[in-house]
Order: C-alpha cells, then structure tokens, then sequence
C-alpha cells in the first residue's frame, strides 16, 4: 500500500468527531476490517453476526506481520482488560549487502521463514478446554500422539502500510488459516497498531483473571467492553508520535478505531534519512561493521560514544528556549558548514526531513575525506535538528489542542513521549509514558516491531 494512500485511509476513519475532548495523553513511540470467512448454504446470504464476546472466557489470536523485512507472529489472549503473550518470534532477513532492504530478499525470507514460525506458533496455543474449538498438533517429542491446543477466535494479519511483495506473504498465509479453521480474519494498518501499542503494554501488565466467580456471588455477569475499554491506560484522546523508518506521523486518538493525522511527513520518513545520512557520515570502517540495515542507530552510537571515565555519554543539550532559538541555523564554528533546520519559516503542521537529508549530502561531497571529529559534529548536529523538528510540531499540536485557548495547555493526567524528542520544560504539567523497549507488540493488532529509530 503506498503511504499516500494509507494516510488517506486514517482521515477517513478519523471522519468528523465532533469537538475536541481535553486531551488526555501524549504518545511516541493507524483502520481496520473484519473479513468472515465463514459460509452459508446461500451463497448471497450474508452469515448471522456472531454475539458481543464473553468476557468470562477470553479471546485468542494467532498475528502475522510481514510488511517489511521482519517475520513475525505472535499468539496474543485477552480476558477483560489483561493481555498475555503466550509466543512472540520474528526472523529478520539478512540485507546487509544491499545496504538498505532488497525486496526480493526480504520475501525469500518471508517464504522460507514464516511457515516454521506459525507451526511453533501453533504448538503454543493455549491447552483446549472440554466444550471449545480445537486444533489438532501432533507434539515433535512424542511421535504417533496428538495434543489438542485451543483454536484461535480469529487471524490478525498486517495489510498495510508496506512493501506489497512481502505484505502478500503474510496476507496468503493468514487466509489460509482463517479459512482451514473457519475462523474470522482481522486486517490492520500497521500505523494504527503501532499508536495502541501503550494500551497493549498496559494490558500486558495487568494480572490475569481466572474466569471464576467470586465466593457467594454465584455466576459473574461479563463485563461491558465499554467499560474495559475505558479502564485501559493511556485513555482516550491521546497523542501519539509514531516515528520509523517509513513513517512520521503525528495522530490524534478518540477511540480504537478513530484516528485523525494532525502531522505527516510531506517527503521521506525520519528514519530512512537517518539511515541515508548514516551512510554518508559513518567512516567507512564503522559502516562496515554494521550488522543490520538499521544504520540510524549506528549514527547515534557513533555520534554519542559512551565516556571513558563514566561509561556513560559525554555530551551535553541544553533544548532551545524560544522558537528563533530552534530556528538558528547551525554553524560549525571551525570547519565553516551549516544545517537549516526543517520548515524555518513555517509552522505548517507537516514533517519536512529532505532539506537536512540534501543539505548533509551537499556537505560529505564536498569533503569526501572529512576527519572523524567532523563528522561526529555533523551526525550530532544532524540528530539534533531533525528531532527538534519532530518536537516543535508535538508542541504546536498541544497549544493547538488547548480547550482554553491560552499558551499553557490544561493539565493532563498523563502523556507519553521519548525523551530524545521532548523538552519537559515546555510542557511540565503533561506527564509522559512509554512503552519499554522490552514490551514486545504484537497485534490483535499484529507485531509491532518499533523501529530503532
């Protein structure tokens, strides 16, 4: 799916709200469609709508991600507002050579690749309980005997935004699946499984109820899944800043499924100019030891190395205190180059990185030969202008978001970012949260895997 287009579905599942509710909580780090697979003896017969789900008992799903060049699957239950993750696996095809992702090599390792991961998947399914769908799996250890594991209530597979080659592979499979085990097939965009990912690690910490009644309350009545809803962290609305290799987008969320785009990127992501500046900038030496394609984060270990005293970063950022502060262009004081930050002379709502990206080419081919302490300089201040510029459209998006009006926004309850891109001085009564890097993301909603970027 190109990313035009999959920006142009997030508008149209945001529609017309109504008037901004307070805004609760800021996230850094977008629709969906329900596909039965189930048939009727008519063929033109639309199947009966299955009941609203009992909470008593839990619901389990089987994800599949392959929108790049990561495969991965997940085996995800929920009962009420608890999550557990009972597999969570993912194979990285190798690109190195290529130094970027080659699509062919990505859907080899799609093909070879995600077949052995759903079989594990499988094999990890919950144990089935008398009354309840099952799935046969005979065990590796004991040859000849069957094990019955739960059949998940429904797939989740990715169906965009990503590379179409390797989306149709996870895609293939996850039909399959649905249809072997009549099961119903969840899509999703990606983007918006990213932007839920802080309700996921909350569920994920949550303890996991047993199912029982209370002693002397006799049967428990299921619990609305408005309320479950409701009782989920971060609340709705809440901001979310979601920043990769392919994306960089700035939403707003109502709900699970309403999401409006307040800031997109209007050329490249993020993190695919990082990469294509990591690869002008990084001695040759320390570009050949990468050992992926994710040559951003290499930028930032070369451009920020641990000191030699406190095993720690020598390297001190003090954030801008006005917007002409952020605005002044970067001068290097000894070799004579300077950065423009992004947009300078706009406070359109939009992500620009091209200018910087161009800006760092013009300046490496210039001096090809550049020593390292200069182009330490220049990742450093590279990483610097692009992330403030990510960070000055979050604020311009809260004082927009201000129901009162005035400069300062209204007290939050909570709010979620990264600390290389946000300046609590701003906003000190906006508290922030963040999924750990640990929590592992995969969807009912399939896998999120975060970008290093």
């Amino acid at each position: 799916m190109r990313h035009a287009n999959a920006s142009l579905g997030l508008r149209r599942l945001a529609g017309r709200a109504g008037p901004r509710a307070p805004l609760r909580h800021v996230h850094v780090h977008a629709g969906h469609r329900c596909l039965s697979t189930r048939t009727s003896g008519d063929a033109g017969t639309i199947p009966t709508p299955k009941p609203p789900p009992d909470h008593s008992r839990s619901l389990l799903t089987l994800a599949i991600e392959t929108s790049c060049d990561d495969t991965c699957v997940a085996v995800l239950e929920r009962r009420g507002d608890a999550a557990r993750l009972h597999f969570n696996r993912k194979i990285t095809s190798d690109n190195t050579e290529f130094l970027g992702v080659c699509p062919v090599t990505a859907v080899q390792s799609h093909m070879s690749g995600l077949a052995p991961l759903v079989d594990a998947a499988i094999a990890a399914l919950p144990r089935a309980q008398p009354g309840t769908d099952t799935v046969m799996r005979r065990p590796d250890a004991a040859p000849g005997s069957w094990t019955l594991h739960r059949k998940p209530d429904f797939i989740s597979v990715t169906r965009g935004p990503g590379m179409t080659s390797s989306l149709s592979v996870g895609l293939a499979v996850a039909k399959g699946l649905a249809v072997a085990w009549q099961v119903p097939l969840l899509a999703v965009h990606h983007m918006q499984a990213h932007a839920l990912t802080p309700r996921l690690a909350y569920a994920l910490d949550q303890p996991w109820p047993d199912g029982t009644p209370s002693a002397g309350q006799g049967e428990s009545e299921p619990e609305p899944d408005q309320r479950i809803r409701e009782r989920l962290n971060p609340a709705f609305p809440f901001l979310s800043l979601l920043v990769s290799g392919g994306h960089t987008q700035l939403l707003l969320s109502r709900s699970v499924v309403s999401h409006e785009i307040l800031a997109d990127a209007q050329n490249v992501a993020i993190g695919d100019m990082l990469d294509k500046c990591a690869r002008l900038i990084l001695p040759p030496d320390v570009l050949s030891k990468a050992g992926d394609v994710m040559y951003g984060a290499e930028l930032e270990a070369f451009a920020f190395p641990p000191s030699s005293s406190s095993g720690g970063v020598d390297y001190d950022y003090t954030p801008p205190a006005t917007r002409a502060e952020e605005l002044r262009p970067y001068q290097s004081a000894e070799h004579g180059w300077s950065l423009t930050p992004p947009l300078s002379q706009s406070r359109e709502m939009a992500f620009d990185f091209s200018g910087l990206g161009g800006r760092v080419q013009a300046i490496m081919q210039q001096n090809p030969h550049m020593d390292e302490p200069q182009r330490r300089e220049l990742a450093r201040a590279t990483m610097k202008l692009a992330f403030e510029h990510l960070a000055s459209r979050v604020l311009f998006a809260l004082e927009q978001l201000n129901p009162q009006g005035g400069k300062q926004p209204r007290k939050r309850e909570t709010a979620a970012a990264t600390a290389t891109i946000t300046n609590d001085a701003h906003h000190p009564e906006t508290p922030q949260q963040d999924p750990p890097k640990t929590t592992p993301t995969p969807n009912p909603n399939p896998n999120q895997n975060r970008s290093k970027h």
